[in-house]
């Protein structure tokens, strides 16, 4: 039995996430939990759907591979806030630079008005919530990927069954 990525996703980011992550782009828990909600099943979606090839998945498999994820941030997600937010700053750097664009593609702008208008936070919000969870979504799944010892075919074929 395949395990529910979503499922997953949402215990890693869970906890203090929405919390922290209110307080640093200046929104209410609520609303940042709300975007949470409605984030994550976007994201994982799009890596189902570009991962559902092996082809796809081997490009998946190298776009996080290439990344500079490092996935003990996952276990210290406060940490990523602490020090003035260096941590966080140089995670939406990452995932506004090179993983949001190759993920989402030109269909960023939507996946951002989308969420404003359905959680209620700002656009520019919207947009630093979707660079912070693109890069920690990907960790999370470089995680679980090094941890299942999955190749691009046992991927592609978890991915394929996440619909």
């Amino acid at each position: 039995m395949n395990p529910n990525l979503l499922t997953l996703a949402q215990g890693a980011l869970g906890g203090d996430f929405p919390k922290l992550a209110g307080q640093f782009l200046g929104e209410s828990q609520g609303a940042t939990q709300s975007a949470l909600t409605s984030l994550l099943p976007a994201v994982l979606g799009s890596l189902a759907q570009k991962g559902a090839t092996p082809q796809g998945a081997s490009g998946l498999m190298s776009l996080i591979n290439g990344a500079n994820l490092d996935v003990s941030s996952l276990g210290n997600l406060a940490g990523l806030f602490g020090g003035g937010g260096s941590g966080m700053n140089a995670l939406l750097k990452m995932g506004t630079n090179s993983l949001v664009p190759a993920l989402l593609g030109d269909k960023s702008g939507a996946v951002v008005n989308a969420l404003s208008s359905a959680s209620g936070i700002k656009s520019t919000s919207a947009t630093s919530m979707l660079a912070m969870v693109v890069p920690l979504v990907l960790m999370f799944l470089k995680k679980f990927m090094r941890d299942k010892s999955l190749d691009a075919n046992s991927l592609s074929s978890l991915l394929s069954a996440q619909g």
